[in-house]
């Protein structure tokens, strides 16, 4: 879908005043912030070719959205990948230019600063989306729909303000984050967003909260998860709203910092999402920002293309050939006969992958095993693994792994599960595809991206992305000499 960018017409809403609840008090009736009037605008098309007819929505960008980071350490990296300057025809506003960085709650103050100077210029109904510098990049989405999705979800909810999701439940009660909301799932196509939506893209979950952990707001470094997952956890890497309710947030939040704040800036924000959640709720399917910690890469990888029906080399991450010795799955160090295998097409980008005997890879009731049919039990999928690596994931969902010079299964996609697969003469038979016009695909949703964060343990993750959107690496691309480190300012 393409999307039409129109010039900046400035900002045509009116927000309603509303009455702040802070943690304790009776929350304010739900309002609907914004009139038929100031909602993005939309036109629709229809294209007939012989027998379908196709009709496509396209959103125009009406108002003018400030971005807003506090980076101390030199320009952000949603500056330095992907088309934002291009696509928005503007730069991100920098509240940590010159700044000293002490702590998560300098970033609060750097924001509560700008924020009043923009109330004291008459900007209150002005719409601002904080990002973090360090880790947060534009994925390629059309400003008309980035501006549509964030109306969208207020509209539903009637909280003006909108932080992004993530998986895992962090610096926050995780016993009184409720569900993911109705109006959510409707968002979704009624996708099961509280149910196994999210189960096919989960790579973390290995631990659930405890009441002691809980009550605490802190889970450690666990990756604390819902039964079943669900990105339903406040994630403060992104946040969007009018000026004015914005800053009613951050002046509580810098008000009860040391009180509320167990290690940085979103503990503080959750307790007042919690307490207020007719004023702030959450960007349940990731339409605006995407936190990608503990996902797995099918979320937004793109799609491996295999060299089919030519001999090539399975290579674990010892180094060792994978072999077909006699019927059984075994390694070996020298490129023999048995050490030849051929990719072919089984469809729905799954593959056959067969010996020089004439067997196939399958995956035999958890053993890996070798089999004479050709069936959906012996289909494999392929996927990106980074630097040149991938992972094979059998028909029962589980990643091949070479343990020691044995063949096992395992539920992980990690080092000991990463292969690489070789033509005889050493290139590669699988390469990733790069995203296409540099626009990162959201294959949860089939929808272009708009910004991806990754927080956590989606660090590793991000990293690829950058590095398939840029050929660089992340600290070629932020270029901010030994202030290198994720958190380290």
């Amino acid at each position: 879908m393409l999307y039409a960018v129109y010039c900046l017409l400035g900002a045509l809403a009116v927000v309603a005043g509303l009455c702040w609840a802070m943690p304790g008090a009776d929350a304010a009736p739900t309002t609907n912030a914004y009139s038929a009037a100031t909602m993005t605008t939309r036109t629709t098309s229809t294209v007939t070719m012989s027998t379908t007819t196709a009709t496509t929505t396209t959103f125009i960008q009406t108002r003018d959205i400030t971005f807003v980071t506090a980076e101390t350490r030199g320009s952000p990296m949603i500056e330095k990948v992907g088309n934002f300057d291009e696509a928005f025809n503007t730069r991100v506003v920098n509240a940590g230019e010159g700044k000293k960085w002490d702590g998560y709650k300098s970033k609060v103050k750097m924001l509560q600063k700008y924020l009043h100077k923009r109330l004291k210029d008459g900007d209150g109904d002005e719409l601002v989306a904080f990002v973090d510098g360090s880790d947060v990049i534009w994925g390629g989405c059309d400003p008309g729909y980035f501006q549509h999705a964030y109306e969208e979800i207020v509209a539903k909810s009637g909280a003006p303000v909108v932080f992004s999701a993530e998986l895992v439940c962090g610096e926050q009660d995780c016993n009184k984050v409720p569900p993911v909301p109705d109006w959510s799932v409707e968002i979704a196509g009624g996708k099961d967003l509280n149910g196994g939506f999210w189960e096919r893209f989960v790579d973390g979950c290995k631990a659930t909260w405890t009441d002691e952990c809980s009550d605490k707001r802190d889970c450690g470094g666990l990756a604390a998860c819902s039964e079943p997952p669900a990105v339903k956890f406040l994630n403060s890497g992104f946040t969007m709203g009018p000026v004015k309710e914005v800053s009613a947030m951050m002046d509580w939040s810098l008000d009860n910092y040391d009180e509320y704040s167990v290690w940085g800036d979103q503990s503080v924000f959750a307790v007042y999402w919690l307490a207020n959640q007719d004023k702030v709720t959450l960007d349940y399917t990731g339409a605006l920002a995407a936190s990608i910690s503990d996902m797995r890469w099918e979320l937004l990888e793109a799609p491996l293309s295999c060299k089919l029906n030519q001999w090539v080399h399975v290579i674990s991450h010892r180094d060792m050939y994978l072999a077909d010795i006699k019927g059984k799955v075994g390694f070996t160090k020298t490129q023999t006969s048995a050490a030849q295998w051929i990719l072919t097409s089984a469809g729905h980008g799954k593959y056959f992958i067969s010996s020089f005997a004439g067997r196939q890879l399958v995956d035999n009731d958890k053993f890996v095993d070798m089999s004479i049919f050709t069936t959906k039990t012996e289909m494999w999928k392929m996927s990106v693994g980074g630097g040149g690596v991938v992972y094979l994931t059998s028909s029962q969902g589980e990643q091949l792994q070479d343990d020691n010079g044995h063949a096992i299964f395992s539920m992980n996609k990690q080092g000991w599960e990463s292969w690489r697969i070789h033509t005889l003469d050493g290139t590669p038979a699988c390469v990733e595809t790069r995203p296409k016009d540099g626009v990162v695909m959201n294959f949860g949703f089939n929808r272009k991206q708009c910004l991806i964060h990754g927080n956590g343990r989606g660090f590793w993750f991000f990293k690829h992305i950058v590095m398939m959107l840029t050929n660089q690496t992340v600290d070629e691309v932020r270029n901010w000499g030994h202030h290198h480190k994720l958190h380290t300012r």
